[in-house]
């Protein structure tokens, strides 16, 4: 990897579609991003409030610009 390169990793959460402009704004250098989430976020869960949760991942990943 060239050394001028910034690599950002960041977790997604319910803020990502927020956080991730912002570190843009914040971080220009930024060359690339690397976006983890938990493996179970796409899965459904029983317990409603743990699945309240993964939808809110869920669509702030996918509001993400």
């Amino acid at each position: 990897m060239d050394r001028r390169e910034h690599v950002h990793i960041v977790s997604a959460g319910e803020k990502i579609h927020i956080a991730y402009p912002a570190m843009f704004r914040e971080l220009p250098a930024i060359s690339r991003t690397i976006v983890f989430t938990d493996s179970t976020v796409h899965d459904g869960s029983p317990d409603p409030i743990i699945e309240k949760n993964r939808l809110a991942v869920r669509n702030a990943v996918s509001a993400v610009p």
